[in-house]
């Protein structure tokens, strides 16, 4: 059985040696999934379809009763399936990644610069 160890005010474990400080750097993924499920309340209005290509930041889907809120792709490639569930309800978009598309560009600037609106719009 192996030892036990008793901690009092402190996270200090007597254990001999320490962790290697290695950092490792896991491969991009190939592809990657959105689901509008997860966003509870959310009736999503599906704005791509199979076979688009995105870049960074395109906008995938929007809030049905509220057009102006995007839901957009972390990663550009091209939109590898659309899944739906009973009555059509969009379960998911699985977007097949290319590394290579440059991101979309947006209005950059420091808030105190911009007006409202341009911060709204972006």
């Amino acid at each position: 059985m192996p030892p036990l160890f008793k901690l009092k005010k402190g996270l200090t474990i007597p254990l001999a040696g320490e962790a290697q400080k290695v950092l490792y750097e896991p491969p991009p993924p190939k592809a990657i999934s959105i689901k509008p499920t997860d966003f509870r309340g959310l009736t999503p209005k599906l704005l791509v379809k199979e076979g688009d290509a995105v870049a960074a930041g395109t906008p995938l889907f929007a809030a049905k009763l509220q057009p102006n809120i995007l839901f957009t792709s972390p990663v550009g490639g091209t939109v590898g399936a659309i899944v739906r569930g009973d009555k059509r309800k969009l379960l998911e978009v699985k977007i097949d990644c290319d590394h290579t598309v440059p991101p979309l560009r947006f209005v950059g600037g420091a808030a105190e610069e911009l007006s409202r609106e341009q911060i709204v719009e972006t």
